[in-house]
């Protein structure tokens, strides 16, 4: 963890040690959630993994999360997938605690399907780097968007 706080650098971040990653990926989003300020209108989860989100698609969110107070919003590829990131209302942080194992928000977003609004965006927002072998096919295409 000490070489990933370091190559990050400074910023506007608070680096977190997961003391239970073990448990899986509902486990870091908790951590995450348990730093949150009590006045925030919301998180956006940002995944590591994935080279496709930019600074531009994050404004675009944040964004469109002010122009909705409320919703759930995230980037919808010309496919109809559903990419990165992903901002939650501050209502629906605290339901995070019910998360277990290695799964994100999935069962939050189809309990409140209702509240979510989607941007546009290219595939590149659904890339997701999980091997060596995804990260060699990440690499040939270069920097076009997928």
């Amino acid at each position: 963890h000490d070489a990933i706080t370091e190559a990050a650098g400074p910023g506007r971040w608070t680096p977190l040690i997961n003391a239970k990653a073990e448990d899986g990926l509902s486990s870091s989003l908790r951590s995450g959630v348990s730093l949150m300020p009590a006045d925030a209108s919301g998180a956006i989860v940002v995944l590591g993994d994935m080279p496709g989100i930019t600074p531009d698609l994050i404004s675009r969110i944040l964004a469109k999360a002010a122009a909705y107070p409320g919703s759930i919003i995230y980037p919808l590829t010309p496919d109809g997938k559903q990419g990165h990131p992903v901002f939650w209302p501050a209502d629906i942080l605290a339901q995070f605690e019910e998360l277990t194992g290695d799964q994100g928000g999935k069962p939050l977003l189809r309990r409140h399907a209702h509240r979510i609004v989607t941007i546009a965006s290219d595939n590149s927002a659904a890339i997701d780097i999980d091997t060596v072998e995804d990260l060699a096919a990440f690499k040939m295409r270069g920097s076009d968007p997928p």
